[in-house]
């Protein structure tokens, strides 16, 4: 029995060696792996500023599990995605998790981390198109970065700013932070900062009509041209190339653009090489590089281009084709100017100037509500003016016609009594002639009234009814307002399903509810049924 006891008991001290000798090889294997990971992370870290596509392929191989129980390894990982995202055009975290490092890195006060954490943040959601959030988090970070050495994130956030400054047309502002980039970029040291900065410097120049300022700005990038890539530089030959042509120099202008198009195609060069063209009477030229221009993917590049195909096809006498590239120019210059109020954001940065910035976001929140409260109000203030004003536009109108009809039917009266007077006296009483004078003039001036109450927009639609063609503008204009007014609950229930309508886009909407054929509709529009599907396109777009 003691035997037996005994060995039992050495079994069991074996099985317990072998399990804890299994358990300190899971803890050394991981130990190795948790090392291993973060290394590779310093790894990618270090890479990331000059090869960050080394840096990405080094992060593909990691993943946030690896650092699940290390806060400073996860936070870093997750900052490195961000960054190799952005500057590679990739896929990067969700908002949440770069929120996280965000507020990571804010908790344990590690100002540099933090900055470039808010930046590449920053970045990210302007490229998703939210740009009020962004341009918080960008003036929050630069007032960070001033706290830290970082010559090279201050650049960073300084070009930033100078970028969306000029996409927003703040001008002042953009010449602010692009003499600030420049100002790092010379401190740093580094060529192609240095190149853009003058360049962003000259272009801000330029945007604000000091021609002479921006010339001397942009040479100053020639000397460093042979050591930039191509793209960089063939923007700033296009800039030049703007700039000389600005100035009346076509030759020079031209040279500096074909020249910028041999390094690197873009398609504003191709629209401002077109105008080039088209001013040396080079039609076939301007065309193909107005064309070139159409493909680019910025609204605005594309809408000069079209500016410039209308008035080509004008001064050629082709007015169908003008007349059609002008209804895209119209379309697309509403949506431009939509964009840009979404953009204008010099109150936001002003405001961030000069308060402490950490609260932000509850400040926007506050004024989103008191927005949205104002906005109803407004809205519900405004629909009930327009029904005022509707009711007492028709009961003016109503008494007008009533007045009307009335003098009609005593001057038919006594016209009729005159006659018979006439007949039996051989002439007729003065008193008749002066009665029927007077209801003449009023009869007159009613219809003059009714008219101006009524306005061309009712001439326009009764001209509609008998199918003929709307010429004018302006006739455009008087009909939509006419309809505004008399019919309300369908104009209305247009506003609230589409967002944005254009005047042409409003005009196909009543010919439509006037019940007009496609065919009818074209003949009135005075366009060709390729322009209807177009507009039916984009009011499908618009109704989405």
């Amino acid at each position: 029995m003691i035997n037996f006891v005994s060995s039992k008991m050495v079994r069991m001290k074996k099985n317990l060696f072998k399990t804890f000798s299994a358990f300190l090889l899971l803890f050394s294997t991981a130990c190795t792996h948790h090392q291993e990971a973060h290394q590779m992370l310093e790894d990618a870290d270090r890479l990331v500023e000059h090869h960050a596509d080394s840096s990405r392929k080094i992060l593909q191989s990691l993943t946030d599990r690896s650092f699940a129980h290390n806060p400073d390894s996860k936070a870093l990982y997750t900052l490195l995605l961000a960054q190799t995202g952005y500057v590679l055009y990739d896929s990067v975290p969700p908002d949440t998790a770069q929120s996280s490092t965000v507020r990571h890195y804010e908790a344990v006060g590690n100002n540099m981390l933090l900055c470039r954490a808010i930046y590449y943040r920053a970045m990210n959601l302007y490229v998703e198109g939210k740009h009020d959030i962004s341009l918080g988090l960008l003036k929050w970070g630069e007032q960070k970065v001033n706290e830290t050495s970082s010559v090279l994130y201050k650049a960073k956030y300084h070009e930033s700013l100078c970028m969306i400054n000029d996409k927003a047309q703040c001008k002042e502002l953009m010449l602010k932070y692009a003499i600030l980039f420049l100002e790092d970029a010379i401190a740093l040291g580094d060529t192609a900062f240095i190149a853009r900065g003058y360049s962003h410097v000259a272009t801000a120049y330029f945007s604000m009509d000091q021609v002479g300022e921006a010339e001397k700005f942009i040479l100053q990038t020639l000397p460093l041209l042979d050591k930039l890539p191509k793209k960089s530089k063939a923007y700033i030959l296009t800039d030049i190339g703007c700039i000389y042509h600005r100035q009346g120099k076509l030759s020079s202008a031209k040279k500096f653009l074909e020249k910028s198009l041999g390094e690197y195609a873009m398609a504003n060069t191709y629209a401002e090489l077109g105008d080039i063209y088209a001013e040396e009477g080079r039609w076939a030229d301007a065309e193909k590089s107005w064309q070139m221009a159409l493909k680019a993917d910025e609204s605005i590049i594309i809408k000069n281009a079209l500016s410039s195909i209308v008035e080509h096809y004008k001064a050629r006498g082709d007015m169908a084709r003008a007349l059609d590239a002008m209804e895209t120019l119209f379309w697309l210059s509403d949506s431009v100017v939509r964009q840009s109020e979404k953009e204008k954001i010099a109150e936001i940065q002003y405001k961030y100037d000069q308060k402490v910035t950490e609260n932000h976001m509850q400040t926007i929140v506050n004024r989103m509500l008191v927005g949205i409260i104002a906005a109803f109000f407004l809205i519900f203030i405004g629909v009930y003016i327009h029904r005022r004003i509707v009711r007492n536009y028709s009961n003016k109108l109503d008494k007008s016609l009533k007045i009307l009809y009335d003098a009609q039917q005593k001057l038919s009266i006594l016209e009729t009594e005159r006659q018979q007077q006439t007949e039996l006296y051989g002439r007729a009483d003065e008193q008749y002639n002066r009665k029927i004078k007077s209801l003449e003039y009023k009869v007159e001036e009613t219809r003059r009234e009714i008219f101006e109450q009524v306005g061309r927009g009712k001439q326009v639609y009764e001209e509609i009814l008998r199918n003929q063609p709307l010429l004018y503008r302006n006739d455009e204009s008087c009909l939509v307002e006419y309809y505004s007014v008399f019919n309300f609950a369908v104009y209305s229930q247009w506003e609230a399903e589409y967002k944005g309508l254009t005047l042409r886009m409003l005009i196909f909407l009543i010919l439509q509810d006037m019940n007009k054929s496609d065919e009818e509709i074209c003949l009135i529009m005075n366009i060709e049924k390729v322009s209807l599907r177009s507009i039916k396109s984009r009011l499908r777009k618009l109704k989405a």
